[in-house]
């Protein structure tokens, strides 16, 4: 009997593979399914499943965490995520594969299939770190931004500037595309701070990258790219500008 743990943070994605995984109850048992990278990391190092069904995105972390947390895994890891496809491609040069969500039965079988005939084959299964150091790099120029139905990946070069307002934030991007977030620009702050942006002011954060001029009237502004206007902190002046000369190579 083939062993498979479920580990996902929507509780109706689990519902979806369990009722296909149904269809394959006389050879798949499924073994535990889980919301959070803990519960994942647990019942994987419990159960040793042949098979698991992994989410990027979890309750407390990623998927990529329970790989990491699990020195030897015993199983063969199929993702159910949303990236793009260039980067699903370099999950299968790993030896790993991938289902599309959302999902759908035909995919699932196929993806299924080539899994138990590699169990029952004994098919030797690489190491995950190939996999990991992947798909670390692809994301490092990305941020994750979270929707109703879940999360939205963007280029973190394409993002001009952030707009606090109060409990939420405004994203700006190239397209001249907006984004309105349930999160305060403080949590965008300590995740892009290594991105070459900058906090100019209580309310601004913007990408170096996309300033066209900075001009120092009063107690100065930027202009970025798209031709706005954005405040240089009065209070934080000197540091800001300080910054931005050694970033820019200012003379």
């Amino acid at each position: 009997m083939i062993k498979a743990v479920i580990i996902d943070d929507e509780q109706s994605a689990i519902g979806v593979i369990e009722s296909l995984l149904e269809k394959e109850s006389e050879r798949i048992q499924i073994c535990a399914t889980c919301m959070s990278v803990e519960t994942a990391v647990q019942a994987i190092r419990k159960h040793l499943p042949d098979l698991i069904f992994l989410d990027v995105e979890l309750l407390d972390g990623s998927g990529f965490e329970v790989v990491e947390q699990v020195e030897h895994l015993p199983g063969r890891i199929i993702f159910v995520t949303a990236f793009e496809h260039y980067a699903l491609r370099a999950i299968k040069n790993q030896a790993f594969d991938y289902i599309l969500k959302p999902i759908k039965p035909s995919e699932f079988s196929l993806t299924l299939e080539k899994a138990c005939q590699q169990i029952n084959a004994n098919t030797p299964i690489l190491e995950s770190g190939g996999l990991i150091r992947f798909m670390m790099e692809a994301m490092k120029n990305k941020i994750a931004i979270p929707t109703r139905h879940g999360f939205q990946y963007i280029e973190v070069p394409e993002l001009l500037y952030i707009k606090g307002e109060g409990s939420y934030s405004n994203l700006f991007l190239k397209d001249k595309k907006e984004m309105m977030v349930s999160k305060i620009i403080k949590d965008f702050e300590t995740i892009l701070i290594e991105k070459g942006f900058l906090r100019v002011h209580k309310s601004y954060l913007v990408n170096m990258n996309h300033i066209a001029e900075l001009r120092k009237d009063d107690s100065g502004y930027l202009v970025m790219d798209n031709g706005v206007k954005i405040p240089i902190s009065h209070k934080d002046r000197e540091k800001v500008l300080y910054k931005l000369r050694i970033f820019s190579n200012l003379i």
